[in-house]
Protein backbone atom coordinates (compact mmCIF):
# COMPACT_ATOMS: atom_id res chain seq x y z
CA UNK A 1 0.00 0.00 0.00
CA UNK A 2 1.52 3.34 -1.04
CA UNK A 3 2.49 5.72 1.70
CA UNK A 4 0.43 8.84 2.22
CA UNK A 5 1.86 12.12 1.19
CA UNK A 6 3.71 13.91 3.93
CA UNK A 7 1.61 16.40 5.82
CA UNK A 8 4.04 19.15 4.92
CA UNK A 9 3.66 18.69 1.12
CA UNK A 10 3.45 22.12 -0.75
CA UNK A 11 0.33 23.16 -2.61
CA UNK A 12 0.51 21.90 -6.22
CA UNK A 13 3.28 19.40 -5.50
CA UNK A 14 2.48 16.02 -7.16
CA UNK A 15 1.46 13.23 -4.82
CA UNK A 16 2.92 10.52 -7.05
CA UNK A 17 5.24 9.94 -10.05
CA UNK A 18 2.27 8.95 -12.25
CA UNK A 19 0.48 12.27 -11.65
CA UNK A 20 3.69 14.20 -12.33
CA UNK A 21 4.18 12.46 -15.71
CA UNK A 22 0.58 13.17 -16.82
CA UNK A 23 0.95 16.85 -16.07
CA UNK A 24 4.22 17.05 -18.02
CA UNK A 25 2.48 15.48 -21.02
CA UNK A 26 -0.33 18.04 -20.76
CA UNK A 27 2.13 20.93 -20.72
CA UNK A 28 3.92 19.51 -23.76
CA UNK A 29 0.63 19.23 -25.71
CA UNK A 30 -0.33 22.79 -24.78
CA UNK A 31 3.08 24.04 -25.94
CA UNK A 32 2.80 22.24 -29.28
CA UNK A 33 -0.68 23.70 -29.86
CA UNK A 34 0.59 27.22 -29.12
CA UNK A 35 3.46 26.85 -31.60
CA UNK A 36 1.11 25.59 -34.33
CA UNK A 37 -1.28 28.51 -33.73
CA UNK A 38 1.57 31.01 -33.87
CA UNK A 39 2.80 29.56 -37.17
CA UNK A 40 -0.72 29.83 -38.62
CA UNK A 41 -1.02 33.50 -37.58
CA UNK A 42 2.37 34.38 -39.06
CA UNK A 43 1.47 32.64 -42.31
CA UNK A 44 -1.84 34.50 -42.54
CA UNK A 45 -0.22 37.88 -41.92
CA UNK A 46 2.56 37.11 -44.38
CA UNK A 47 0.14 36.87 -47.26
CA UNK A 48 -2.07 39.82 -46.38
CA UNK A 49 -1.42 43.06 -48.33
CA UNK A 50 -0.41 46.12 -46.37
CA UNK A 51 -3.32 47.84 -44.65
CA UNK A 52 -4.97 44.57 -43.61
CA UNK A 53 -7.19 44.21 -46.68
CA UNK A 54 -8.06 40.64 -47.57
CA UNK A 55 -8.40 41.51 -51.27
CA UNK A 56 -5.42 41.40 -53.60
CA UNK A 57 -4.49 44.96 -54.62
CA UNK A 58 -3.49 45.53 -58.22
CA UNK A 59 -0.26 47.45 -58.81
CA UNK A 60 -0.58 50.82 -60.61
CA UNK A 61 -0.56 50.63 -64.38
CA UNK A 62 2.83 51.38 -65.92
CA UNK A 63 3.13 54.46 -68.09
CA UNK A 64 3.41 54.02 -71.85
CA UNK A 65 4.53 56.38 -74.64
CA UNK A 66 2.07 59.22 -75.29
CA UNK A 67 0.44 59.36 -78.72
CA UNK A 68 -2.03 61.36 -80.82
CA UNK A 69 -5.46 59.68 -80.86
CA UNK A 70 -7.35 61.88 -83.31
CA UNK A 71 -7.84 65.42 -84.60
CA UNK A 72 -11.32 66.97 -84.63
CA UNK A 73 -12.03 69.69 -87.20
CA UNK A 74 -13.79 72.54 -85.45
CA UNK A 75 -14.58 76.18 -86.17
CA UNK A 76 -12.02 78.73 -87.30
CA UNK A 77 -10.13 79.68 -84.14
CA UNK A 78 -10.52 77.34 -81.16
CA UNK A 79 -8.88 78.75 -78.05
CA UNK A 80 -10.07 77.82 -74.55
CA UNK A 81 -10.89 74.31 -73.33
CA UNK A 82 -12.60 72.91 -70.24
CA UNK A 83 -13.51 69.32 -69.35
CA UNK A 84 -16.44 68.21 -67.21
CA UNK A 85 -15.74 66.75 -63.75
CA UNK A 86 -16.86 63.31 -64.94
CA UNK A 87 -14.78 63.55 -68.11
CA UNK A 88 -17.71 62.99 -70.45
CA UNK A 89 -17.67 66.43 -72.09
CA UNK A 90 -15.12 68.91 -73.38
CA UNK A 91 -16.10 72.50 -74.12
CA UNK A 92 -14.18 74.60 -76.63
CA UNK A 93 -14.36 78.36 -77.21
CA UNK A 94 -13.90 79.57 -80.79
CA UNK A 95 -12.81 83.16 -80.39
CA UNK A 96 -12.76 83.94 -84.10
CA UNK A 97 -15.95 82.05 -84.89
CA UNK A 98 -18.07 83.37 -81.97
CA UNK A 99 -19.05 79.83 -80.97
CA UNK A 100 -18.80 77.46 -78.02
CA UNK A 101 -18.59 73.77 -78.99
CA UNK A 102 -19.44 70.72 -76.86
CA UNK A 103 -17.53 67.49 -77.53
CA UNK A 104 -18.67 64.04 -76.43
CA UNK A 105 -15.35 62.57 -75.24
CA UNK A 106 -16.56 58.98 -75.70
CA UNK A 107 -16.94 59.47 -79.44
CA UNK A 108 -14.84 62.63 -79.94
CA UNK A 109 -17.65 64.25 -81.90
CA UNK A 110 -19.24 67.68 -81.63
CA UNK A 111 -22.72 67.33 -80.13
CA UNK A 112 -23.64 70.98 -79.47
CA UNK A 113 -22.86 74.48 -80.68
CA UNK A 114 -23.77 77.75 -78.98
CA UNK A 115 -23.33 81.17 -80.57
CA UNK A 116 -21.53 83.58 -78.26
CA UNK A 117 -19.76 86.83 -79.11
CA UNK A 118 -15.95 86.73 -78.76
CA UNK A 119 -15.54 83.87 -76.23
CA UNK A 120 -11.96 83.17 -75.25
CA UNK A 121 -11.29 81.44 -71.90
CA UNK A 122 -13.64 78.92 -70.30
CA UNK A 123 -14.06 77.07 -66.98
CA UNK A 124 -16.63 74.66 -65.53
CA UNK A 125 -17.90 74.67 -61.95
CA UNK A 126 -16.87 71.71 -59.74
CA UNK A 127 -20.42 70.28 -59.92
CA UNK A 128 -20.34 70.45 -63.72
CA UNK A 129 -23.56 72.44 -63.92
CA UNK A 130 -22.32 75.80 -65.21
CA UNK A 131 -19.71 77.25 -67.54
CA UNK A 132 -18.18 80.69 -67.12
CA UNK A 133 -16.87 82.22 -70.36
CA UNK A 134 -15.04 85.59 -70.66
CA UNK A 135 -16.01 87.53 -73.79
CA UNK A 136 -13.06 89.65 -74.90
CA UNK A 137 -14.81 92.29 -77.03
CA UNK A 138 -18.04 92.88 -75.07
CA UNK A 139 -16.22 92.98 -71.67
CA UNK A 140 -18.64 90.44 -70.21
CA UNK A 141 -18.78 86.93 -68.81
CA UNK A 142 -21.38 84.48 -70.10
CA UNK A 143 -22.83 81.90 -67.71
CA UNK A 144 -24.05 78.73 -69.45
CA UNK A 145 -26.26 75.98 -68.05
CA UNK A 146 -24.56 72.76 -69.19
CA UNK A 147 -27.73 70.66 -69.06
CA UNK A 148 -29.65 72.89 -71.47
CA UNK A 149 -26.66 74.44 -73.27
CA UNK A 150 -28.34 77.81 -72.76
CA UNK A 151 -27.12 81.16 -71.45
CA UNK A 152 -28.42 81.80 -67.93
CA UNK A 153 -26.65 85.11 -67.19
CA UNK A 154 -24.35 87.76 -68.65
CA UNK A 155 -22.10 89.64 -66.24
CA UNK A 156 -20.26 92.94 -66.99
CA UNK A 157 -16.62 92.83 -65.85
CA UNK A 158 -13.42 94.80 -66.55
CA UNK A 159 -11.86 95.69 -69.88
CA UNK A 160 -10.55 92.87 -72.05
CA UNK A 161 -11.49 89.76 -70.01
CA UNK A 162 -9.44 86.80 -71.21
CA UNK A 163 -9.18 83.97 -68.66
CA UNK A 164 -11.19 82.46 -65.84
CA UNK A 165 -10.57 80.34 -62.74
CA UNK A 166 -13.11 78.90 -60.29
CA UNK A 167 -12.27 78.05 -56.68
CA UNK A 168 -12.57 74.49 -55.36
CA UNK A 169 -16.04 74.81 -53.84
CA UNK A 170 -17.45 76.71 -56.83
CA UNK A 171 -18.42 79.78 -54.82
CA UNK A 172 -16.13 82.32 -56.51
CA UNK A 173 -15.05 82.96 -60.10
CA UNK A 174 -11.96 85.00 -60.99
CA UNK A 175 -11.66 86.83 -64.32
CA UNK A 176 -8.41 88.38 -65.60
CA UNK A 177 -9.09 91.70 -67.33
CA UNK A 178 -6.09 92.26 -69.56
CA UNK A 179 -6.84 95.82 -70.66
CA UNK A 180 -7.83 97.22 -67.26
CA UNK A 181 -5.05 95.45 -65.34
CA UNK A 182 -7.25 93.87 -62.71
CA UNK A 183 -9.16 90.76 -61.67
CA UNK A 184 -12.94 90.63 -61.24
CA UNK A 185 -14.29 88.35 -58.48
CA UNK A 186 -17.78 86.94 -59.13
CA UNK A 187 -20.02 85.39 -56.47
CA UNK A 188 -21.62 82.38 -58.19
CA UNK A 189 -24.65 82.55 -55.89
CA UNK A 190 -25.70 85.97 -57.17
CA UNK A 191 -23.51 86.21 -60.30
CA UNK A 192 -22.48 89.68 -59.13
CA UNK A 193 -18.97 91.12 -59.15
CA UNK A 194 -18.13 91.48 -55.46
CA UNK A 195 -14.52 92.64 -55.74
CA UNK A 196 -12.03 94.05 -58.25
CA UNK A 197 -8.35 93.42 -57.49
CA UNK A 198 -5.58 95.47 -59.11
CA UNK A 199 -2.65 93.30 -60.21
CA UNK A 200 0.38 93.66 -62.50
CA UNK A 201 -0.36 95.17 -65.91
CA UNK A 202 -1.87 92.97 -68.62
CA UNK A 203 -2.86 89.93 -66.51
CA UNK A 204 -3.66 86.71 -68.31
CA UNK A 205 -3.56 83.12 -66.96
CA UNK A 206 -4.40 81.89 -63.44
CA UNK A 207 -3.54 78.97 -61.21
CA UNK A 208 -4.53 78.14 -57.64
CA UNK A 209 -2.04 76.53 -55.28
CA UNK A 210 -3.12 72.97 -54.38
CA UNK A 211 -4.46 74.08 -50.99
CA UNK A 212 -6.33 77.00 -52.55
CA UNK A 213 -4.65 79.56 -50.29
CA UNK A 214 -3.09 81.56 -53.12
CA UNK A 215 -4.00 82.45 -56.70
CA UNK A 216 -1.06 83.11 -59.05
CA UNK A 217 -1.65 85.40 -62.06
CA UNK A 218 0.82 85.77 -64.93
CA UNK A 219 1.30 89.00 -66.86
CA UNK A 220 3.20 87.83 -69.98
CA UNK A 221 3.43 91.22 -71.64
CA UNK A 222 5.12 92.81 -68.62
CA UNK A 223 7.13 89.78 -67.35
CA UNK A 224 5.48 89.75 -63.94
CA UNK A 225 3.63 87.45 -61.57
CA UNK A 226 0.93 88.56 -59.12
CA UNK A 227 -0.22 86.57 -56.08
CA UNK A 228 -3.73 86.97 -54.68
CA UNK A 229 -5.03 85.88 -51.28
CA UNK A 230 -8.47 84.40 -52.17
CA UNK A 231 -9.66 84.41 -48.56
CA UNK A 232 -9.35 88.19 -48.39
CA UNK A 233 -9.48 88.82 -52.17
CA UNK A 234 -6.44 91.08 -51.86
CA UNK A 235 -3.14 91.33 -53.71
CA UNK A 236 -0.31 89.78 -51.69
CA UNK A 237 2.68 90.62 -53.88
CA UNK A 238 3.95 91.16 -57.40
CA UNK A 239 7.39 90.11 -58.60
CA UNK A 240 9.32 90.09 -61.91
CA UNK A 241 9.74 86.89 -63.89
CA UNK A 242 11.73 87.03 -67.12
CA UNK A 243 11.00 85.17 -70.33
CA UNK A 244 7.34 86.07 -70.99
CA UNK A 245 5.75 83.83 -68.32
CA UNK A 246 2.45 82.52 -69.58
CA UNK A 247 0.88 79.44 -67.97
CA UNK A 248 1.83 77.45 -64.89
CA UNK A 249 0.98 74.31 -62.96
CA UNK A 250 1.82 73.45 -59.34
CA UNK A 251 3.22 70.17 -58.10
CA UNK A 252 1.05 68.16 -55.70
CA UNK A 253 2.38 69.67 -52.46
CA UNK A 254 2.57 73.21 -53.79
CA UNK A 255 6.30 73.67 -53.24
CA UNK A 256 7.08 74.10 -56.95
CA UNK A 257 5.31 75.66 -59.89
CA UNK A 258 6.25 75.02 -63.54
CA UNK A 259 5.86 78.07 -65.80
CA UNK A 260 6.02 78.29 -69.59
CA UNK A 261 8.33 80.98 -70.94
CA UNK A 262 6.82 81.97 -74.26
CA UNK A 263 9.84 84.09 -75.18
CA UNK A 264 12.51 81.67 -74.00
CA UNK A 265 11.31 78.28 -75.28
CA UNK A 266 11.70 76.87 -71.79
CA UNK A 267 9.74 75.78 -68.76
CA UNK A 268 10.87 77.42 -65.51
CA UNK A 269 10.69 75.64 -62.18
CA UNK A 270 9.88 78.14 -59.43
CA UNK A 271 10.54 77.55 -55.74
CA UNK A 272 7.31 78.83 -54.16
CA UNK A 273 8.91 79.50 -50.77
CA UNK A 274 11.04 82.35 -52.11
CA UNK A 275 9.63 82.90 -55.62
CA UNK A 276 12.99 82.04 -57.18
CA UNK A 277 13.61 80.10 -60.41
CA UNK A 278 15.69 77.05 -59.52
CA UNK A 279 15.92 75.39 -62.95
CA UNK A 280 14.68 75.53 -66.54
CA UNK A 281 13.67 72.77 -68.95
CA UNK A 282 14.09 73.30 -72.73
CA UNK A 283 10.91 72.61 -74.71
CA UNK A 284 9.56 73.52 -78.17
CA UNK A 285 9.13 76.84 -79.93
CA UNK A 286 6.70 79.21 -78.25
CA UNK A 287 5.58 77.26 -75.16
CA UNK A 288 2.16 78.52 -74.18
CA UNK A 289 0.09 76.18 -71.99
CA UNK A 290 1.24 73.55 -69.51
CA UNK A 291 -0.92 70.91 -67.83
CA UNK A 292 -0.13 67.92 -65.62
CA UNK A 293 -1.54 64.43 -65.26
CA UNK A 294 -3.43 63.95 -61.96
CA UNK A 295 -0.57 61.92 -60.50
CA UNK A 296 1.86 64.65 -61.58
CA UNK A 297 4.11 62.16 -63.34
CA UNK A 298 3.98 63.93 -66.72
CA UNK A 299 3.68 67.50 -67.97
CA UNK A 300 2.37 68.48 -71.40
CA UNK A 301 3.46 71.78 -72.96
CA UNK A 302 1.81 73.24 -76.06
CA UNK A 303 4.34 74.93 -78.37
CA UNK A 304 2.31 77.40 -80.40
CA UNK A 305 5.11 78.37 -82.81
CA UNK A 306 6.42 74.84 -83.30
CA UNK A 307 3.10 73.05 -83.76
CA UNK A 308 4.11 70.46 -81.18
CA UNK A 309 3.52 69.22 -77.65
CA UNK A 310 6.49 68.53 -75.38
CA UNK A 311 5.94 65.67 -72.92
CA UNK A 312 8.05 65.90 -69.76
CA UNK A 313 8.80 63.17 -67.25
CA UNK A 314 8.62 65.05 -63.94
CA UNK A 315 10.90 62.64 -62.06
CA UNK A 316 13.99 63.66 -64.02
CA UNK A 317 12.72 66.85 -65.76
CA UNK A 318 13.42 65.35 -69.19
CA UNK A 319 11.42 65.68 -72.41
CA UNK A 320 10.46 62.11 -73.26
CA UNK A 321 8.41 62.83 -76.40
CA UNK A 322 7.59 65.60 -78.85
CA UNK A 323 4.27 65.12 -80.63
CA UNK A 324 2.96 66.85 -83.74
CA UNK A 325 -0.21 68.56 -82.58
CA UNK A 326 -1.55 70.59 -85.47
CA UNK A 327 -0.92 74.23 -86.27
CA UNK A 328 -0.66 76.74 -83.41
CA UNK A 329 -1.65 74.59 -80.42
CA UNK A 330 -2.69 76.87 -77.58
CA UNK A 331 -4.81 75.83 -74.59
CA UNK A 332 -5.05 72.31 -73.14
CA UNK A 333 -6.87 70.28 -70.48
CA UNK A 334 -6.58 66.69 -69.21
CA UNK A 335 -9.50 64.44 -68.34
CA UNK A 336 -9.96 63.68 -64.61
CA UNK A 337 -8.76 60.09 -65.07
CA UNK A 338 -5.54 61.37 -66.64
CA UNK A 339 -5.90 59.33 -69.82
CA UNK A 340 -6.67 61.95 -72.46
CA UNK A 341 -5.50 65.47 -73.23
CA UNK A 342 -7.58 67.87 -75.35
CA UNK A 343 -5.77 70.80 -76.91
CA UNK A 344 -6.99 73.57 -79.17
CA UNK A 345 -5.31 74.55 -82.43
CA UNK A 346 -5.98 78.16 -83.37
CA UNK A 347 -6.22 77.19 -87.04
CA UNK A 348 -9.44 75.20 -86.62
CA UNK A 349 -9.10 71.89 -84.83
CA UNK A 350 -8.80 70.06 -81.51
CA UNK A 351 -6.13 67.39 -81.03
CA UNK A 352 -6.78 64.47 -78.67
CA UNK A 353 -3.72 62.85 -77.09
CA UNK A 354 -3.38 59.60 -75.16
CA UNK A 355 -1.24 60.70 -72.19
CA UNK A 356 0.14 57.20 -71.60
CA UNK A 357 -0.83 57.22 -67.93
CA UNK A 358 -3.98 56.50 -65.96
CA UNK A 359 -4.25 52.81 -66.83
Amino acid sequence: MPAAAPAGAQLGQPASGKASGSRRQLFILIGIAAVVAAIAVVAAVRFLPLGGSQQQQNPPAEAKPPSVVTTIAMGVGPDGVAISPDGSRAWITDNNGDTIFTIDTATNTVINKLENVDPIGIAVTPDGKRLYVPNLGPNTVTVIDTASNAVSATIPVGDGPVRVMINSDGSLVYISNRDSGNVSVIDTGSNDVIETIDVADRPDRFRFTPDGSRLYVTSPETDQMSIIDPAANKLVTTFPLKGVPFTQVFNTDGTRTYITNLGGNTLSVLDVANNAVISTIPVGAGPLAVVATPDFSRLFVTNIDGGTVSVINVADSKVIATLDAGQRPSDAAITPDGKRLYLTNQTGSVTVIDTGVGG
